[in-house]
């Protein structure tokens, strides 16, 4: 669903700026995981990241979940290739 919010200069419309409620909400999901990737196993490779981009909402949030798990970065990995496969 993408929102229309009018951007106001004065009490006049400059113009408009178009939200994506579902492309925000997982973005700030994606940057929150990989965040918490980055402080619980350290610097997280290009090529997790794109696959990463790549996941429904919910895997998402499931890998949110897993994390908490993660002891080291072969377990990102194998969780991702379980998610694929």
């Amino acid at each position: 669903m993408t929102t229309i919010i009018p951007k106001f200069n004065g009490g006049v419309i400059n113009h408009f700026i178009f939200i994506d409620r579902e492309k925000a909400k997982f973005e700030g999901k994606y940057d929150l995981i990989l965040r918490l990737l980055n402080r619980r196993i350290g610097e997280i490779d290009a090529l997790f990241i794109e696959r990463v981009r790549g996941l429904s909402i919910e895997k998402l949030e499931n890998l949110g979940e897993a994390l908490l798990d993660f002891s080291n970065v072969a377990d990102k990995t194998t969780w991702l290739n379980q998610q694929e496969g």
